[in-house]
């Protein structure tokens, strides 16, 4: 790749058995990447953080390699966050901090924006071609509907045949992930300069400049009332901002807990900081590979069981005191300036 990248995608993961069957589900979801890049001639960097595999594992870069993913449009680029670095951050019962691995991988992006995903992500075809147009806008936080899939879309096919997707999935019947109202979701839809004239046949404008108006007269200490909901649910699958404002906002609060809600702490922190949040038309939509550990709306009550029966701390009551922080703050909550462990080295492969 040349030139600067117009997109950078970053997930996290480590050799081991993760959240099940890892391997294949970022298997599935590079290749759609690979198909999707080339078909239309779109570089793309995709980063993967390989965080504090097991020390007698090969590694995440060794499964990578073996893939026939060389591409002219796909670089992908593997950091390895070794065990010893992990210790050193906390020896905690929690062998994998989804949101500081994340960190790494969008600190050292190069990509003009950055999408933060997960390894069983992948994106529709009609949301990559929307990317494709370089329409994004530096001042807006991307949002896009998830839908979850059966894990046996990938076990089904042949191992060695390159994954394909469905026919099935262009029905997209089975959108989840979007609970709010939906007049609520729909405050900050603009469509601005895309090519995409379904977003303005929806867009309430007066309510795009109430909002407007109390965050410029929270910047000179005049709160009002809160803001609008923002559409949360399933956000570490899909948040797209420009690099800049990755790093004006610092990245994710790198808490050392269970990575839940540490997200959507994220996504109101941007709000707030006047990144609008723009949930993309339900045409554009990403696909998540289910699997045993992954949340849904369907297993939220028994992860957080799960989580307090393990004594994992994570953050449950102390939300609404995060959003109003976020609400009130003028600037980054948190994070120090060395966020992303940006004074560490690490090892890195390319394919």
């Amino acid at each position: 790749m040349k030139s600067e990248p117009y997109l950078s995608v970053v997930v996290a993961t480590r050799d081991d058995h993760h959240g099940g069957d890892p391997q294949a589900r970022l298997r599935a979801a590079l290749q759609v990447y690979k198909r999707q890049a080339e078909k239309f001639r779109f570089p793309l960097e995709y980063i993967i953080v390989d965080w504090n595999s097991p020390v007698k594992s090969a590694g995440v870069f060794a499964q990578v390699k073996t893939w026939d993913l060389n591409s002219e449009f796909l670089k992908i680029r593997v950091i390895e966050v070794s065990p010893a670095a992990h210790k050193k951050i906390d020896e905690a019962k929690i062998p994998f901090y989804q949101m500081i691995a994340k960190n790494v991988g969008i600190r050292r992006a190069k990509g003009r924006f950055v999408l933060a995903s997960n390894i069983d992500i992948f994106l529709d075809e009609e949301l990559f071609k929307f990317l494709t147009q370089k329409a994004l806008k530096v001042r807006r936080m991307y949002r896009s509907d998830r839908i979850d899939l059966d894990i046996k879309i990938i076990t089904q096919q042949p191992k060695k045949e390159p994954f394909k997707i469905p026919n099935r999935l262009k029905t997209r019947k089975h959108v989840r992930c979007r609970s709010f109202a939906e007049k609520d979701l729909k405050i900050f839809t603009h469509a601005g300069n895309f090519q995409y004239p379904e977003f303005d046949s929806r867009i309430p404008v007066i309510k795009i400049w109430k909002e407007k108006i109390r965050l410029w007269k929270k910047r000179l200490g005049i709160l009002g009332s809160p803001g609008f909901h923002l559409h949360t649910n399933g956000c570490g699958d899909f948040t797209l901002l420009s690099r800049s404002a990755w790093h004006e906002l610092r990245g994710y609060p790198e808490f050392r807990i269970f990575s839940f809600h540490i997200d959507s702490v994220f996504c109101h922190q941007a709000h707030e900081s006047g990144y609008f949040e723009l949930c993309l038309p339900p045409s554009l939509v990403h696909y998540h590979i289910d699997h045993s550990a992954g949340w849904t709306p369907e297993t939220n009550d028994q992860l957080l069981q799960r989580l307090r029966t393990q004594k994992i701390p994570f953050i449950e009551s102390q939300m609404d005191q995060l959003i109003e922080g976020c609400r009130r703050a003028q600037k980054p909550l948190f994070n120090a300036e060395d966020w992303g462990l940006f004074g560490e080295v690490f090892p890195e492969r390319h394919i």
